[in-house]
């Protein structure tokens, strides 16, 4: 009986933690235009008979850009 409520008790709290860390605070980032930034990108993908997403399942992931402003300026 003890380990039922130990095991109740843990899963309430594991619950509770995650949907407090779940909170949306301040953001460190925030987006701004391709214009404004001078990042143009573009991931045009032209299926034919050897790509295509029933051959390359994965052929439409990873398409994107990553930008971190390491020196905060």
């Amino acid at each position: 009986m003890f380990y039922l409520r130990l095991l109740r008790s843990s899963f309430l709290l594991i619950l509770l933690l995650s949907a407090y860390s779940c909170r949306q605070e301040t953001t460190l980032f925030k987006s701004i235009s391709s214009s404004k930034s001078g990042i143009h990108f573009r991931n045009d993908i032209i299926e034919n008979d050897s790509v295509n997403q029933l051959d390359i399942e994965n052929v439409y992931n990873g398409g994107g850009v990553g930008i971190g402003d390491f020196n905060r300026r």
